[in-house]
């Protein structure tokens, strides 16, 4: 029986392009994330007590950290990915070297 990646033909151009658009998905959801932050922070003050109090703030600041936290997972799992293909990139890599 052959070697798994016999007659596989790896798209080094797909590959590059799909770490390039994870790369910009990563900083632009990274920036989503700062831009929420300081408009909060500009919106609301840094503490509860600053503009808005009571049990709406606690909902609204519940809400915005979960999608914070929600948002960061996205990302985190944009990172996994980009390195699972980056990786794979390099097995196919040494195995194209290898086959030559």
């Amino acid at each position: 029986m052959g070697q798994p990646y016999e007659n596989v033909n790896y798209d080094w151009a797909a590959a590059d392009n799909l770490v390039g658009v994870l790369t910009a998905l990563h900083a632009k959801i990274g920036a989503v994330i700062e831009l929420r932050t300081n408009k909060r922070r500009e919106l609301l003050g840094a503490n509860p007590c600053d503009v808005w109090q009571g049990a709406r703030r606690s909902d609204f600041e519940g809400a915005f950290r979960s999608e914070q936290r929600d948002l960061t997972k996205l990302k985190e799992e944009i990172s996994a990915i980009k390195g699972a293909v980056l990786d794979l990139t390099a097995e196919a890599r040494s195995v194209n070297r290898g086959a030559h």
